[in-house]
């Protein structure tokens, strides 16, 4: 005969897996999330930076042209 009490402690025991699990797996996927996040923002540190230097080349080279 199964007491009520023993469901209660399986089915908690259960959820409490299947919730650490769940929290693993999130764990995991937040961790990609933020990997993929900070890549994406060097990779756009870095386009930014070229961008930059280009644009004050750029600009010297046209104030070069004004004096001359």
């Amino acid at each position: 005969m199964v007491v009520e009490a023993d469901l209660e402690t399986k089915s908690s025991i259960i959820l409490q897996r299947a919730y650490r699990r769940w929290k693993l797996r999130w764990n995991e996927t937040l961790n990609i999330l933020v990997l993929g996040i900070m890549y994406t923002r060097e990779r756009a540190a870095v386009i930014l930076q070229r961008w930059w230097r280009y644009a004050i080349k750029r600009r010297n080279a046209n104030q070069c042209k004004r004096l001359n």
